[in-house]
């Protein structure tokens, strides 16, 4: 559906058949209905618990196909310099970013899990001696106020083999130790959807067999702000389609 499609089949969800029982919402309050529809489907689509069907993006095949237009895969950020000194590493979250599918990180070690470094005395910096030593491990995403407690037990710490990270604003902040260095992290993740906007002409972003779908909730949505009897009716036949 183009934009202007979909506030027409709102305009007509609301109606009763043969009667106009609702005011017509001004083109601004239906962009505003449309995108706030639009980010609960989303958000249900990801998440199993808010999921109506309690399958989540990866419980079925319709969940990966209903989001596949936001799903942003190998975005990538490196260190510009690695450094043995260093306990963490900050790398910065894409512009767009929505919500995390999985994230990795790039790291060098040697044989033994000690980071295999040379000495570059004329500039200065660390090097690393050979690439062959260069491994891609999945990152650990843990809670920011349990961060600490693990990285004290050598059972949870950050190590070669399960780097530990942190979310927090517009970054990822990865720790490490002197047994491996960061070379950079590799996200999958949803980003978050263009506006849908009639003055602009912006159509919705997602999937086309989605549309249907955010009107409803969008008809759902304005029936019961404006405490409309048929929201229980309504209501019901969403729980009941997909």
């Amino acid at each position: 559906m183009t934009v202007a499609e979909m506030h027409f089949a709102v305009e007509q969800g609301l109606q009763k058949v043969g009667s106009n029982s609702f005011d017509t919402f001004l083109p601004e309050e239906l962009d505003f209905a449309l995108n706030k529809m639009q980010e609960r489907f989303i958000k249900q689509r990801f998440w199993l618990k808010s999921d109506p069907k309690q399958s989540g993006y990866y419980g079925t095949q319709k969940r990966i196909d209903d989001l596949r237009v936001l799903t942003v895969l190998d975005y990538s950020d490196d260190v510009s310099s690695m450094d043995a000194d260093v306990d963490h590493e900050d790398f910065d979250l894409p512009t767009d970013y929505m919500f995390l599918i999985n994230s990795r990180v790039k790291i060098y070690y040697d044989d033994c899990g000690r980071a295999k470094l040379g000495a570059n005395i004329s500039a200065g910096e660390i090097e690393i001696e050979a690439d062959n030593y260069k491994k891609e491990v999945v990152l650990r995403i843990v809670e920011p106020d349990d961060a600490y407690n693990l990285l004290a037990s050598p059972f949870t710490q950050s190590t070669h083999k399960s780097p530990m990270g942190i979310i927090s604003d517009t970054f990822i902040k990865v720790f490490t130790n002197k047994r491996f260095l960061l070379k950079g992290v590799g996200l999958d993740y949803i980003r978050e959807p263009s506006e849908i906007s009639l003055s602009s002409n912006q159509d919705c972003e997602l999937a086309e067999h989605t549309h249907q779908e955010i009107v409803d909730l969008t008809v759902k949505h304005l029936l019961e702000a404006t405490e409309a009897p048929r929201y229980q009716t309504n209501s019901i036949e969403g729980s009941q389609s997909e």
